[in-house]
C-alpha cells in the first residue's frame, strides 16, 4: 500500500503534467493566433482607411 501510492501519485502527476502542457500549448497557440488576427485586422483597417481617405480627398496620383 505504501509502495503503490507513490507510483500511482507519480502517474497521476504525469497525467496532470501532460494535460497542463497540452493546455499551455493550446493557450500559446490561441494567443498567437489572436495576436496575428488582431495585427492583420489593424493593418487591414489602416490600409482601408488610408485608401478611403486618399480616394475621397484627392485623386489617385500617389501610385504614379
Amino acid at each position: 500500500m505504501v509502495h503503490s501510492y507513490p507510483v500511482r501519485n507519480q502517474s497521476f502527476q504525469d497525467c496532470l503534467r501532460r494535460n497542463l502542457r497540452l493546455c499551455e500549448w493550446e493557450k500559446s497557440l490561441l494567443s498567437s493566433i489572436m495576436i496575428t488576427v488582431s495585427l492583420f485586422l489593424k493593418r487591414l483597417t489602416k490600409i482601408l482607411s488610408h485608401r478611403l481617405l486618399d480616394g475621397s480627398h484627392q485623386p489617385d496620383t500617389k501610385k504614379g
